[in-house]
């Protein structure tokens, strides 16, 4: 015969459903009430700490008030994911260094997938006084082929940089600039193993010890070469406006 026994809100049913704040409940374990409210797991003795389930604000809610949640799965459950005490979330370590430390025994670590063919692209915000501006994104945009790097930020470059062999980690140093006037910077010797097209004036008077062209070089503005040891061509060199050289030059 189905039975209830109910003590205040509370009650037990004939099919073992417990409900605490409700005399109807639907599953095993059914709590209710009309404002936040939470499940509590503490622990007392030399470390005490406390773990709280709660609904608050339409949201669920898991806090621990010591070193940080814990998810594991998996047959012989291991720690899958980590959120310690300062916020930094971990997948596949238990000691996230940063904001987001991702680790794997495979290849790859992180997937970036966008539906129907669409665009996908990594985007960079920059906080400041309430406001979010989007500061750089890289990627593919739409269905197209090109990939974009981008600094949105008015008056930046983009630099590129590279570690000497031989060289501690952080000793790197620029290989490329790209400027905000679309100017190119390149800090060593370039090397052009391709037809290249150069549309504006082209101008070496950097650190270069040689320009090494093993194709042709065509340039619709003035070739101005200072400080240099040759020009070393293997194909044509074509200047519309004259070529200024004022080291050696074998073409």
């Amino acid at each position: 015969t189905p039975w209830t026994e109910s003590y205040g809100a509370s009650s037990i049913s004939y099919l073992n459903l417990v409900g605490i704040g409700t005399n109807n409940p639907t599953e095993q374990l059914h709590l209710a009430a009309d404002s936040a409210h939470q499940i509590l797991l503490k622990r007392g003795g030399a470390s005490p700490s406390e773990v709280t389930f709660g609904n608050e604000g339409n949201t669920a809610r898991i806090s621990n008030n010591t070193n940080g949640i814990d998810l594991r799965t998996g047959l012989t459950p291991s720690s899958s994911m980590r959120i310690d005490r300062n916020g930094k979330v971990g997948i596949g370590t238990e000691n996230p260094a940063d904001t987001l430390h991702i680790f794997s025994d495979e290849d790859g670590q992180l997937r970036l997938e966008s539906a129907d063919n669409g665009a996908v692209y990594q985007q960079f915000y920059r906080y400041n006084s309430g406001i979010s501006t989007r500061i750089s994104y890289f990627g593919f945009g739409g269905t197209g082929d090109d990939m974009s790097l981008a600094n949105e930020i008015p008056g930046g470059d983009i630099l590129i940089k590279t570690t000497p062999s031989g060289a501690s980690a952080g000793a790197e140093e620029n290989a490329l600039q790209v400027k905000e006037d679309k100017s190119v910077l390149v800090f060593g010797d370039l090397n052009v193993s391709g037809v290249s097209t150069f549309v504006g004036n082209t101008q070496f008077d950097g650190p270069f010890d040689s320009l090494s062209v093993s194709g042709n070089l065509s340039i619709g503005g003035t070739l101005t070469y200072e400080d240099v040891t040759n020009i070393d061509s293997v194909g044509i060199i074509t200047a519309r406006d004259g070529i200024d050289c004022n080291g050696d030059s074998d073409v």
